[in-house]
């Protein structure tokens, strides 16, 4: 069975110091599992070409499950 991927990405669309474009710095895969579902999540983390030393993360992603962890935050799957 094929796990569905999703692909998660800053919300930025510029560097917030200088307003140049970001750019995909690196794509990280890992499976996420939570008790009733597993997907494949794409992290494409991004970056300012002036200001080489600033990663932007996805806060979506982050939210959903904590960075080098295997299983999502039952929190966010399953709000209350």
């Amino acid at each position: 069975m094929m796990l569905p991927r999703i692909v998660f990405r800053t919300e930025l669309t510029v560097c917030p110091e200088c307003g140049s474009p970001l750019k995909v710095y690196k794509t990280k895969k890992r499976t996420v599992k939570s008790a009733s579902d597993r997907f494949i999540a794409v992290h494409k983390l991004m970056k300012c070409s002036l200001h080489r030393e600033r990663i932007f993360r996805s806060d979506l992603l982050d939210s959903i499950i904590a960075p080098g962890c295997s299983y999502a935050n039952m929190s966010c799957l399953n709000p209350q």
